[in-house]
């Protein structure tokens, strides 16, 4: 690789014009575009970070001539006139190895879980990890405390994966937020399938913290028999407060058991459970394919306001058997007279009303 001073001789102007020859002296994008250096056609450039050095964007790209559109993620223009196109970079889990990773927008293919231990970030959907192979687990995984946001998953182009997020909260976050994600095409045909899984193994009862999911977006999840868009499930009774507001969960398949947001509990049958609060409010789901369930909750106590359920091709609306559940100003339509809104129940078998 080649670094050049601020004086380019001779020797350098010959180096640049080597093909073979990476050329990387920027430290970010900015310093890449606005460099007045002629760079030939097919040259590998490289920049260090996307706004600053070692910020988490740093990556490559061909300089290339003709029309194109700078979209600030995989074309650069450059101040000839040319343009770098970066070449849709693999990365892998060394990506994500330090506590604070920010990724600019931009297309990723990946080609094995990302495991995160901290807080991950991008820009929204224009930050997209793409995953491509025949098996793949989990497409992100987390496992210590840290915050995931503004970013999109794709699972399109991977044959067999059971989870596209998967958050293991064997831990207690003072306050755990995860939003903007937008996450799409999780498939296995022969396993049980989540679109976004926080779950908790302990059954110890200390451990609580402050879980919050917001402005998700889930939708292409298909399973085996089992199926759910968002779904948290903590093995013991809950300790820790838990909402879900905004989310837009659409095709979650098959109707056996295809749920677009699940929550339980390990003690959600046990009248003395003396569970923390959980709220699902907000919300909007529809399908275009089988679906079991809307909102399926196994939670004591939970609320759940103001959601927004397009039936058609939904069997249940809501659906609840746990004590002290409220649910209050929801909404379910339907052109499908096959549905049912509301199929909730305290444990002991009253019938709870949605109010208005």
């Amino acid at each position: 690789a080649i670094r050049v001073a601020d004086d380019i001789n001779s020797t350098n102007l010959s180096l640049i014009n080597d093909l073979s020859q990476t050329y990387e002296p920027w430290k970010t994008v900015a310093e890449m575009q606005v460099d007045a250096t002629i760079l030939p056609v097919g040259k590998k450039v490289f920049w260090q970070g996307y706004y600053a050095e070692s910020d988490g964007g740093s990556n490559w790209g061909i300089v290339k001539s003709g029309a194109h559109t700078d979209d600030g993620g995989s074309i650069f223009t450059l101040a000839d006139g040319k343009y770098v196109e970066t070449d849709d970079p693999f990365i892998n889990s060394a990506l994500v190895t330090g506590l604070n990773i920010y990724a600019p927008k931009g297309t990723y293919k990946c080609t094995d879980t990302l495991n995160v231990i901290g807080n991950f970030s991008g820009e929204g959907k224009e930050t997209l990890f793409k995953f491509y192979g025949t098996s793949i687990a989990r497409l992100i995984s987390k496992e210590v405390t840290g915050n995931l946001y503004n970013f999109s998953v794709d699972g399109a182009n991977v044959t067999a994966c059971p989870t596209g997020i998967y958050i293991e909260a064997d831990y207690e976050p003072i306050r755990e937020q995860h939003s903007n994600l937008t996450v799409t095409n999780i498939t296995d045909a022969a396993s049980p399938t989540y679109g976004i899984l926080l779950v908790r193994f302990s059954d110890d009862l200390a451990i609580r913290g402050n879980f919050y999911f917001d402005k998700c977006v889930v939708k292409g999840i298909t399973g085996s028999s089992v199926a759910k868009g968002i779904i948290v499930s903590f093995n013991n009774e809950s300790q820790a407060n838990m909402t879900i507001r905004s989310c837009d969960v659409q095709d979650v398949t098959p109707a056996t058991d295809g749920d677009a947001i699940h929550i339980v509990t390990g003690a959600h049958d046990d009248p003395a459970a003396d569970e923390y609060q959980a709220l699902i409010e907000n919300c909007y789901v529809k399908s275009s394919v089988p679906m079991k369930r809307a909102f399926k909750v196994q939670w004591h106590n939970a609320k759940v306001n103001n959601n927004t359920v397009i039936g058609d091709n939904i069997i249940i609306g809501y659906d609840t058997y746990s004590y002290g559940c409220t649910f209050d100003g929801n909404t379910y339509t339907s052109n499908d007279a096959a549905g049912e809104a509301y199929n909730c129940f305290n444990a002991s078998g009253t019938v709870i009303s949605n109010t208005n």
